[in-house]
């Protein structure tokens, strides 16, 4: 499956977010406030461009901003997968409505004209853009006096040293304790002898010796919880799957093997989203190359900052003006 393919699939959940602990309300103050400050500076009637906007995070914040404070924003929000925010997130529905949303739309070619938009904005996203393109191509639509605020993940930062260590915990059930495998050969096994009532040596040997083998990866998965960086993806994949094994009477054999498949897909998703993320991630000499592509793309005031949340750095701002 493509890199587009997943993210359309990951936005298609009610989640408004990509931080996962989070991800079903909005970013937390410490990173929601200087939004808010950004969106209050804009005048009435301002219009606003949100690239690589995912189900509309920042979108809403802005959508909240002038709401509250009367400025009749006009706000856009593009991305390149097939987004659709207002179908999928229950919260924030007032204004999520108020937000013009443009899936399958790239940052590297935006379909509007010369000087369309008085701020141009981004957390989390242009940085999994080509850059040496959606630099280039957001100055040239931001008009004169215009502003820029973007948010980037920090290669040396919390959030991508977390990412690095939840792919050792994701490759660890895909491979290592093989769990998702186990546990649909210990379902084919089983069922031979539950539901084809194949009581023979080979058969209850096999369902033994199978059932013996996921034993041991739910075992092994719930040992290694204590010293995971990520103990979440390992105590909630040992739940779902030991569940399913459990409840695997209400299903037909087809169903619960392709249950066990779905969560077994949905970690090799997750690996993927997690790669791409740290493959994105800027560090300080880029976001030095970006300041500099920014002055020679029209900027005339540009600040560069680093966000840091319970001490620790997880994004790079840069802010411009022209």
């Amino acid at each position: 499956m493509s890199e587009t393919s997943i993210w359309n699939d990951y936005w298609q959940f009610d989640r408004l977010s990509s931080f996962d602990d989070e991800g079903r309300v909005n970013y937390r103050e410490d990173i929601a406030a200087g939004w808010r400050a950004f969106f209050g500076s804009l005048p009435q009637g301002a219009s606003i461009l949100d690239l690589c906007t995912g189900n509309g995070a920042v979108a809403v914040i802005a959508a909240e901003a002038g709401r509250r404070g009367g400025k009749n924003f006009r706000i856009v929000a593009v991305d390149s997968a097939d987004i659709n925010p207002c179908l999928y997130v229950k919260n924030h529905r007032d204004d999520l409505a108020k937000v013009e949303f443009r899936p399958a739309t790239a940052a590297e070619s935006l379909p509007w004209p010369d000087a369309s938009f008085e701020a141009v904005v981004s957390q989390f996203g242009i940085e999994y853009s080509d850059l040496s393109q959606s630099i280039p191509e957001l100055a040239r639509v931001v008009a004169p006096a215009g502003k820029v605020r973007l948010f980037l993940h920090a290669a040396e930062g919390a959030v991508v040293q977390r990412s690095k260590a939840a792919i050792e915990e994701i490759d660890f059930l895909l491979h290592e304790a093989d769990l998702a495998g186990k546990a649909q050969r210990c379902l084919r096994a089983v069922a031979a002898v539950e539901r084809n009532m194949d009581r023979s040596a080979v058969a209850q040997s096999a369902a033994s010796e199978s059932r013996g083998a996921f034993r041991e990866a739910l075992q092994a998965t719930s040992q290694r919880i204590a010293t995971a960086t990520d103990p979440g993806v390992l105590r909630n994949s040992g739940k779902m799957l030991d569940t399913l094994y459990q409840s695997r009477g209400q299903y037909d054999l087809a169903q619960i093997i392709g249950i066990a498949e779905g969560i077994r897909t949905e970690w090799r998703h997750h690996r993927a989203r997690l790669a791409a993320q740290i493959e994105a991630a800027v560090s300080r000499d880029q976001r030095a190359e970006l300041t500099r592509t920014l002055r020679r793309s029209g900027a005339t005031r540009v600040k560069e900052s680093e966000q840091m949340v319970s001490g620790a750095l997880i994004g790079y701002c840069i802010e411009a003006g022209f």
